[in-house]
C-alpha cells in the first residue's frame, strides 16, 4: 500500500544525505517535536491565541515538508494563513484535521522505515 501522505522521494533524499542512525535520530526528534507542537496548538486554540497558533503552525509545516510530509505541511500553512482571522470553529476545525493527518504521517513513516531498514 503506498503512503500518499508522505512524499518518498523526498524522503529517500533526505535519507541519503545522512547516516542511518542520524536518519532515526531525526525521525524520533520529529515525532517529539510534532507531539509537542500539536498539544501548543490545542492550548493556544484554547485561549484563542492567534499569533501562537500561527507560530506553531508554521513550525509544523516546515519540519514537516522537511520530512516529506507534503499534505500535512499544506494543512499547517493553511492553518498558519488563517489563524489571525478564521472563527474559532474553523480554526478547532482545522487543528482536528491537522491531528488526524499527523498521526497517519508518524505511522506511515514508521512503516517506511521499516521496510527500507
Amino acid at each position: 500500500m503506498a503512503d500518499t501522505s508522505i512524499d518518498t522521494t523526498r524522503l529517500d533524499d533526505l535519507r541519503g544525505s545522512i547516516s542511518a542512525d542520524d536518519f532515526r535520530t531525526l525521525m524520533t526528534l520529529f515525532a517529539a517535536d510534532l507531539g509537542n507542537r500539536l498539544a501548543a496548538l490545542a492550548r493556544a486554540h484554547g485561549s484563542l491565541d492567534r499569533v501562537r497558533l500561527g507560530k506553531e503552525a508554521h513550525q509544523i509545516a516546515g519540519a514537516a515538508a522537511n520530512m516529506g510530509a507534503v499534505t500535512l505541511a499544506g494543512l499547517a500553512r493553511r492553518l498558519e494563513d488563517s489563524a489571525a482571522t478564521a472563527a474559532p470553529e474553523a480554526l478547532g476545525a482545522s487543528l482536528a484535521e491537522i491531528a488526524t493527518l499527523a498521526a497517519e504521517v508518524l505511522a506511515a513513516l514508521e512503516r517506511l522505515a521499516a521496510d527500507r531498514r
